[in-house]
């Protein structure tokens, strides 16, 4: 079953549903794979309902959520989610003498959030100590059903949040930005928990105690950035100039230990006979949480950097140069903990991000620096021939012994490329971005981008005529459908391909390497014509993962679709002649294979 509902708004009220339920038994029998490969492998259902409504200074919202897996039997019910958010108040705004000081931008805002979480997923088992009296089902996922609710109820993880934060900013010597903050949180719950070690049974009995319980929490903080311009002449008879532009910041937090015993969110719990004891949280397993343990001084520091240069353009009256970015993002970050008994500094985190040929192609990296000395301990091998490294980290740093900054332990390259002409329809990259607003172009055949308003099937807000939603160039099709199902007539040919290369490596262990290709692409044969295919390489093992061709045929009133997978296990097609209305949408007919996909 799948509901999607959007009416058109009224005044400051929003309400949405997009519900999808079902049995475990409908992907089995019904062969999906020519028409939607993702839905034909999944086996996770997914629902949300929610309203919201804004007043002058206050937004409040409601959801209730719902995922279900089909296989496992596992179901999560969230009834209900809600929210109020205060708009930010400035205390001392309207004071004439205050309003451009430090106390003028003296600001606090207000948010609750409250939730209710059910599920029949078993009760978390305390791994480092025995809980003498766990019941008899608390191990068991059982049954969603009517009468498993006192289990389910019993289960259930509510509570509510509340959230003050305060924050202020001001310049020095002009050019530094320094903004402190300060944030308050407190957490309600309607119980708590009590510890009782039992030395006849050698273990720990929790007891629930209902009742109102609450636990508040603060940190704070402040933060300095600004912001250098580095402009590099050339002059050049095509690079007129380099701009680098840095952004520099540096930020201190601190919270205290609420572990500590003058809290009273923690208790000192002895687990076994031989003495030892662990430090129990009173909410432990809760909606919220508990208050973290450990104090914490943290410094993070970080600089993003955009570099651009001025290029002469060949054909432009207007502009004698354009803006050609060299790096759209190169970034660096880490932090320190002073409060920390050992390794007090962070992985040092690195990202950049670049195009060329118009952003026809696009590059990005990122990866993770690990900044400590590693020490082999020893290297087994067991009687199949498989490794094992036993190794640990010390707390010195890397550049002490001569190894640079450090191992990389996390690693991403990623490659894209699209390629497609340019439309001189009405319809273009720049139209769309003027009359949707969504702040940045797209391409209306790319329906993985997240700028293009006809990605989202369930999107009813970009246009709705006669309850029929229209999509780029006033084309008709049905909203709850497969986003793949929509074809913009308007692209003669479109390619894409996507590459990405993962590598890890941890210490002494041996690195790990994945790779991933995908590709797609379509072409026009007419203007009512469109032929398609996506595909993959699965480069370990050598061979192409599933792969589907699809023609298109624009009827006017009607559309038909092919899709076809023609080799691998799950050789399939799927034929359909449908309606454009979403008002006729159930006037359709169908012809789909029965395949080896049965046994998938």
């Amino acid at each position: 079953m799948q509901w999607s509902h959007s009416p058109q708004s009224k005044g400051t009220a929003r309400f949405s549903a997009s519900v999808s339920a079902g049995t475990s038994s409908f992907s089995q029998n019904v062969n999906l794979i020519s028409e939607s490969y993702s839905r034909s492998i999944n086996a996770q259902f997914n629902s949300n309902v929610s309203y919201s409504k804004s007043f002058r200074a206050v937004n409040i919202s409601m959801n209730m959520r719902h995922n279900q897996n089909v296989q496992t039997g596992l179901v999560n019910l969230t009834m209900p989610e809600m929210s109020l958010n205060a708009n930010r108040i400035y205390l001392f705004k309207n004071s004439q003498k205050l309003s451009k000081t430090v106390l003028g931008k003296l600001g606090l805002s207000y948010s609750m959030t409250a939730k209710n979480d059910l599920s029949n997923a078993p009760k978390r088992n305390p791994t480092s100590y025995n809980v003498v009296n766990r019941g008899s089902l608390d191990d068991s996922l059982v049954s969603f059903s009517p009468e498993n609710f006192d289990i389910i109820f019993d289960r259930a993880k509510n509570g509510m949040r509340h959230s003050i934060p305060i924050s202020t900013s001001f310049n020095v010597m002009k050019y530094f930005t320094v903004s402190p903050s300060f944030n308050y949180t407190e957490l309600w719950y309607p119980k708590e928990l009590r510890y009782t070690y039992v030395p006849e049974e050698e273990g720990v009995r929790i007891d629930t105690l209902r009742g109102f319980s609450r636990a508040g929490y603060y940190s704070s903080g402040a933060s300095v950035n600004t912001r250098l311009y580095g402009f590099y002449p050339i002059g050049g008879k095509k690079i007129q100039a380099i701009r680098h532009v840095m952004t520099p910041s540096i930020g201190f937090s601190y919270s205290p230990d609420f572990g500590a015993e003058k809290y009273g969110y923690y208790d000192e719990v002895q687990i076994n006979e031989e003495g030892d004891t662990r430090t129990l949280s009173k909410f432990e397993g809760f909606a919220y949480g508990s208050p973290a343990r450990g104090e914490s001084a943290s410094m993070s520091f970080s600089l993003n950097n955009n570099i651009e240069m001025k290029v002469k353009t060949k054909n432009d009256s207007i502009d004698e140069y354009k803006k050609v970015k060299l790096f759209d993002n190169l970034s660096f970050n880490s932090g320190y903990n002073f409060a920390a008994d050992s390794f007090k500094l962070s992985n040092i985190s690195m990202g950049a991000r670049t195009s060329f040929l118009n952003r026809t192609i696009t590059v990005s990296f990122a990866g993770s620096i690990d900044p400590y000395v590693y020490i082999l301990d020893s290297i087994k091998y067991s009687s199949g021939g498989a490794k094992t490294v036993y190794d640990h980290k010390i707390d010195r740093f890397a550049w002490n012994n001569g190894d640079g900054l450090g191992q990389l332990s996390r690693g991403t390259i990623s490659l894209g490329f699209n390629l497609k002409p340019k439309t001189k329809k009405k319809n273009t990259q720049k139209n769309n971005q003027e009359q949707n607003g969504r702040g940045e172009g797209y391409d209306p055949n790319d329906l993985s981008d997240p700028n293009n308003p006809y990605s989202d099937p369930y999107n009813l807000e970009e246009g709705v005529r006669n309850g029929e939603f229209l999509g780029p160039n006033n084309n008709q099709y049905t909203a709850y459908n497969d986003a793949n199902q929509y074809v913009d007539f308007s692209i003669p040919w479109s390619l894409r391909a996507n590459y990405s290369y993962n590598y890890s490596k941890v210490g002494f262990d041996d690195s790990r390497v994945t790779q991933s290709l995908s590709f797609s692409g379509s072409i026009s044969l007419t203007e009512k014509t469109q032929i398609g295919f996506n595909s993959g390489y699965d480069i370990k093992n050598k061979e192409f993962t599933v792969t589907r061709l699809n023609l298109s045929r624009d009827l006017h009133c009607w559309t038909l679709n092919f899709n076809w997978v023609p080799f691998g296990p799950n050789q399939s097609y799927f034929v359909e002649i449908r309606v454009l209305s979403t008002l006729l949408s159930d006037l359709k007919l169908d012809k789909r294979s029965r395949s080896a996909y049965r046994g998938f």
